[in-house]
């Protein structure tokens, strides 16, 4: 009888050692790169653009999740001096058919013949503002996180405290001889943007990438002089421009989404 025991006991002992246990875990929501598998419950991004500077912008913007794809971002700002339209030497209106000349000597509107340089070594950029809407919808449904397409409105005023005004008179060089008063410059740009991106959304942060394509509306007045056709002496006034044209926008954005 011991014997069937012991046995018994045997068998009983090598079953339980052949046993295994089986171990569920929890869906892990964050890889080892800390970017989030599944659609953030975090609604608000505010953002900068660190580039933008060069072309004479600094904006905030503030993006909000309407449903999982689809959002708004409403963009605000100041403008400033603008690198990038110095370095392209693109602030010339006279080349432009819809500019306007008006003058402070009566019989010399339609001159053609006057100057309004392109260098900015007599201007001096002034604070103007910006901003921005755009709506969004995103590919993924996840979110504002992945790929988006999205249509822009973007609205920049440029002023400036320009040009040193002439005082009728020659230099030595016969070149005019410029006073201490300044012309009150500005200019207004609109874009209407398609825009493509792509947003990642790490923990609590953003960085987005976008590329568009615009219609751009420019309109500006700046200071200009010339030659008096009568009297041959410099006369000075400005000119008002209108134009559109395309144009290609990119943004590299970064942000904490909360």
């Amino acid at each position: 009888m011991k014997k069937i025991i012991l046995i018994t006991i045997l068998l009983m002992s090598a079953f339980f050692s052949f046993s295994q246990d089986t171990v569920y875990f929890a869906k892990n929501i964050t890889n080892s790169g800390g970017k989030k598998t599944k659609r953030s419950s975090e609604k608000n991004i505010v953002k900068i653009a660190p580039l933008s500077f060069i072309s004479g912008y600094i904006p905030l913007y503030f993006e909000r999740e309407i449903t999982p794809f689809f959002s708004l971002q409403l963009g605000a700002g100041i403008t400033t001096r603008n690198y990038l339209k110095e370095w392209a030497n693109n602030f010339d209106f006279s080349d432009n058919e819809n500019v306007k000349n008006t003058w402070s000597t009566p019989g010399n509107e339609g001159n053609d013949n006057y100057y309004s340089s392109n260098d900015f070594k007599n201007r001096q950029s002034t604070l103007g503002y910006y901003f921005s809407i755009q709506p969004r919808i995103y590919f993924e449904n996840e979110g504002m996180d992945g790929s988006f397409i999205g249509i822009s409105y973007d609205h920049f005023r440029y002023n400036s405290s320009s040009y040193k005004i002439i005082n009728g008179s020659f230099g030595t060089d016969g070149n005019p001889i410029f006073s201490s008063s300044t012309f009150k410059e500005y200019e207004n740009i609109s874009d209407v943007s398609a825009i493509f991106g792509t947003q990642s959304l790490y923990d609590h942060i953003a960085i987005e990438y976008s590329a568009g394509i615009a219609l751009r509306n420019v309109s500006g007045r700046r200071y200009a002089y010339t030659n008096d056709r009568n009297s041959g002496q410099y006369i000075d006034g400005y000119s008002d421009s209108k134009k559109t044209t395309p144009a290609f926008t990119f943004s590299i954005k970064v942000g904490y989404h909360y």
